[in-house]
């Protein structure tokens, strides 16, 4: 009876099966939230029970979404926890990180032989285990570096411990993923207690905050399924577009990925509501004593948008991977971290080829970024009208890079993109081979003379201020 419920609305709203049945284990996990909060309060139950009611949910709510692929979750965070039992602390957190990865890329070549087109299922959940299953290995081996130096004692989580976190009924469907100690501290309470004074001696409320980014979440959901089947990303290589002309298929292109963008936005910002209803994503306290409920913030859609380089859109697009990739890959990696890391979120995605021809040229496009910037930003500083046409040409250029290149993530078909790529006269490759020959081309400015450069630019704005 409630999938017939669920399915019914799903299908009014234009959702797939696989789409009804996340979001309807959305709208539980919200339930049990406020359940969880207001009944299981860390004040009025130990630990020990908020420990068990996590784990059991989670469960039941993947039972409710995959059914019997739930299996892979419980038996890949059985194998993990064996690794993290065991491993010598040194080696700890690449060894689980590992684990958890191989067990994923085994499901992904799975997904590639059996379905075809975006299909939600169970691999999203074990990408979800490999970043918090990670997190625990290096939490470990940070504690075991620490305490080389006497710094800090190491400890592992126990079972329920564990598996607390891995199934945590408020992430488990579609995240936020929140670190190890973070969630320790919520089920804790700690992470109002260590906040605590005089002025907010009472657990700060996270019902405004949560609703407002429920309210959002939906709207952006509300906007998916009213206009995702005329703008669907695979009609981005249709024949019919052959002879189009080119402003006509680009912004058809535009609106593809921000509908794209705004499904995700709908995920994002309902699951960080959720673990807010739930008491997790709280942070601190600002300055005029008001709750800060931004610890799981997911994305900063404004910013993506007005993002002027590629630094900028991976600052404000899925931000809690990108911490999980700077934590526990860029930061532990000595050599070439920034292409290991983007190749590493590709594998973590999976095998579809789209998913390389959108990281790998996209990081391509980042490193060439940053050395034009350092060649050319210093001598536009001396010319301040200059300023705003230099950030207008780099904010346009980096988006016809994010939309071309995310034609071959979205739609996931080898062929589609290719003709998409065609139909709009591989400006990409041309724009990241101009890129190449200006770096070869133009001198870089030394670092005392780049340095001045951006003392003056900060002066200047501080006047501005």
């Amino acid at each position: 009876m409630l999938y017939g419920i669920f399915n019914n609305f799903g299908h009014k709203m234009g959702l797939s099966p696989d789409q009804v049945r996340a979001a309807a284990g959305l709208q539980i996990s919200l339930v049990l939230a406020i359940i969880f909060r207001y009944l299981f309060n860390h004040k009025r139950v130990s630990p020990y029970t908020r420990h068990w009611l996590s784990f059991l949910w989670g469960v039941g709510l993947l039972f409710f979404c995959f059914k019997r692929e739930t299996f892979h979750m419980l038996f890949s965070s059985f194998i993990v926890y064996i690794v993290i039992k065991f491993s010598k602390e040194s080696v700890v957190h690449w060894l689980t990180l590992s684990s958890s990865m191989m067990y994923l890329s085994a499901i992904h070549i799975n997904r590639m032989y059996y379905e075809t087109g975006y299909v939600i299922e169970i691999s999203g959940p074990l990408m979800l285990f490999a970043i918090k299953s990670s997190y625990i290995g290096c939490s470990i081996y940070d504690g075991y570096m620490k305490n080389k130096q006497g710094k800090e004692q190491v400890m592992r989580p126990t079972l329920l411990e564990y598996l607390s976190y891995i199934f945590n009924f408020s992430s488990v469907i579609c995240g936020p993923p929140s670190e190890y100690q973070d969630y320790c501290d919520f089920i804790e309470g700690k992470e109002f207690i260590k906040h605590k004074t005089k002025q907010n001696e009472k657990d700060p409320s996270p019902i405004i905050p949560a609703v407002s980014k429920l309210i959002l979440g939906y709207f952006m959901i509300g906007i998916y399924g009213l206009l995702s089947a005329k703008f669907a990303p695979i009609h981005l290589g249709d024949k019919r577009w052959k002879g189009s002309d080119l402003i006509s298929m680009y912004m058809f292109a535009e609106m593809s990925l921000l509908l794209t963008k705004i499904k995700y936005y709908g995920a994002f910002f309902s699951g960080e509501a959720v673990n807010n209803f739930a008491g997790l994503g709280f942070r601190e306290y600002d300055d005029n004593g008001k709750p800060c409920w931004d610890m799981l913030t997911p994305a900063h859609p404004i910013r993506l948008e007005l993002a002027k380089n590629i630094t900028e859109m991976v600052a404000s697009w899925n931000i809690l991977t990108a911490r999980w990739l700077k934590k526990c890959i860029y930061n532990r990696i000595s050599y070439h971290p920034t292409l290991f890391t983007w190749f590493f979120s590709a594998l973590w995605h999976g095998f579809y080829p789209g998913y390389y021809f959108f990281f790998i040229p996209m990081c391509i496009g980042l490193y060439i970024g940053r050395k034009l910037r350092r060649r050319v930003r210093p001598y536009i500083c001396k010319f301040t009208k200059l300023n705003l046409l230099y950030d207008i040409l780099t904010w346009f250029l980096s988006r016809v890079l994010l939309t071309f290149y995310s034609a071959a993530f979205t739609m996931m078909d080898f062929e589609a993109t290719l003709r998409f790529w065609r139909f709009l006269f591989y400006i990409g490759h041309l724009l990241l081979a101009a890129g190449i020959l200006l770096v070869i081309i133009l001198p870089e400015v030394s670092n005392s003379e780049s340095k001045l450069k951006e003392h003056i630019e900060l002066n200047d704005s501080s006047k501005k201020d």
